[in-house]
């Protein structure tokens, strides 16, 4: 189990990204909708991009940025800690390389992409980088658990 533990973690957060991201959608939303009626300016002059719906697609996809570091150094927490205790220092040190290449990658990747463009897709109720960190999550429990 203890080996298993840093996935569950990841795990756990991840598949709470929904219901975190619907609560500050509607946190944000009730301010908007507050700053609103005492607003003199008229609703049709808002520019789009700053319309309150995109605002609220906005903290999503904020949202799920913030999750790629711990969603991607869980992984890589819950391999170092699985591995034998004799395992060396330089592969430990090549894990932690390796995790950081990946956070950069991914979140360079996912920067580079529109928050309407990256939320269009779904898969069970979650974006990207949860649905992604679940499986690779569940993938990495899986490998150390048969090596362990």
């Amino acid at each position: 189990m203890k080996t298993a533990f840093p996935f569950l973690a990841a795990i756990a957060m991840l598949l709470a990204n929904p219901l975190l991201i619907k609560r500050a959608k509607f946190q944000v939303g009730s301010w908007i909708a507050r700053a609103g009626s005492g607003s003199a300016v008229p609703d049709r002059s808002v520019p789009d991009y700053l319309a309150p719906q995109q605002v609220l697609v906005y903290v999503e996809y904020a949202a799920d940025i913030a999750q790629i570091v711990p969603s991607i150094a869980l992984i890589g927490v819950g391999v170092i800690a699985g591995m034998p205790s004799d395992t060396s220092p330089s592969t430990a040190a090549a894990i932690t390389l390796a995790v950081v290449l990946a956070l950069v990658l991914v979140d360079t990747m996912l920067l580079a992409v529109s928050p309407q463009q990256y939320l269009r897709r779904k898969v069970l109720g979650l974006s990207a980088v949860p649905f992604v960190g679940v499986v690779a999550n569940l993938i990495a429990m899986a490998t150390m658990l048969s090596i362990s």
